[in-house]
């Protein structure tokens, strides 16, 4: 298991990955107070800052995908059902973790949305004829066990927002793996080409997406400026986490890019632990310093079962 954390650690294209995945990592956690923001702070409807900030994500890359000419990926083709199908998956998670986001705290979905590992074992299974090691089994076990102590951390969390949460999380995990599948159907095998590819596929899926949400704007749309304006900070942050996270996954692959992605829980219980700390009890209520402690080590628990899975993984 040494050799297999001293190949891992060392590998040059790994701290190209970990940059990538942490700031992925950042940038979604402040996106999810963005969004509580929107929601909660200034009242209005989780479905309205779904579609405001897709047709403005996807607005900025059409430009986007110009300017990346993928001149040289095969036709559509080749990669069509791929997008399809994380583009789908992507949104009903996305509707997911805005409904979980509005019944709860922040700092208790994003640990939670770190079961994903536990998601992607079980479609690896079910999908792929995968198996898992002792190890990995162990991994999922301690995942388990975090997520029910960040579950009665300060209360049992909200239904809806627990519904919420494993909705996102099969959502993004099924969407994770048609990115790697996107990549790979793109034919790029260098690291330069499989980062480009994934930059290409996050531009792609957002054109795709606000497409499609179009024709919603006239129910769920909205004629206010104001409305508008305001989810740009979501929108900008969140589409930037999108292609650092993607990038990631070309670079590393969707185990790797997991592992330090679950790094969000503990970023996320540090930022919120500031925005209450600052009176911002609307976006994160102040909760007593054991039920912090509990929901850090829930987060760690997380972090360290990911870790295991994917040492297993590295030794096989």
């Amino acid at each position: 298991m040494r050799e297999a954390v001293l190949r891992y650690a060392l590998a040059p294209m790994a701290w190209l990955g970990i940059i990538l995945g942490l700031s992925a990592a950042f940038t979604q956690s402040l996106s999810y107070l963005l969004s509580r923001q929107y929601t909660v702070g200034r009242a209005r409807g989780t479905l309205r800052l779904v579609v405001t900030s897709h047709i403005l994500q996807g607005a900025a890359c059409v430009a986007l995908t110009v300017v990346l000419g993928p001149r040289w990926m095969p036709g559509p083709a080749a990669w069509g059902w791929w997008l399809v199908a994380e583009c789908a998956a992507y949104f009903a998670a996305q509707i997911g973790l805005f409904y979980a986001l509005r019944h709860t705290d922040a700092s208790r979905v994003a640990p939670l949305l770190a079961l994903k590992i536990v998601t992607v074992a079980v479609l690896a299974i079910a999908l792929l004829g995968e198996s898992l090691a002792p190890m990995q089994w162990l991994a999922v076990a301690i995942a388990l066990v975090a997520a029910v102590i960040l579950n009665y951390s300060g209360g049992l969390m909200p239904w809806r927002g627990v519904v919420g949460a494993l909705v996102a999380c099969l959502g993004y995990s099924l969407s994770d793996l048609c990115v790697v599948g996107f990549v790979d159907a793109t034919g790029a095998t260098d690291t330069g080409d499989r980062l480009h590819a994934s930059l290409v596929g996050v531009s792609l899926s957002y054109v795709l997406i606000a497409l499609v949400g179009l024709p919603t704007l006239r129910w769920l749309g909205t004629r206010r400026w104001a409305d508008w304006r305001d989810s740009v900070p979501y929108s900008a942050v969140w589409l930037g986490s999108m292609m650092l996270l993607f990038g990631t996954f070309g670079v590393i692959g969707v185990v790797h890019g997991n592992i330090i992605q679950s790094t969000r829980g503990l970023m996320s219980i540090g930022m919120d632990v500031l925005v209450a700390k600052l009176g911002h009890h609307h976006l994160e209520r102040h909760v007593p310093r054991a039920v912090l402690a509990r929901r850090a080590v829930a987060a760690a628990l997380m972090v360290l079962a990911i870790a295991l899975y994917q040492i297993s993984a590295q030794s096989a």
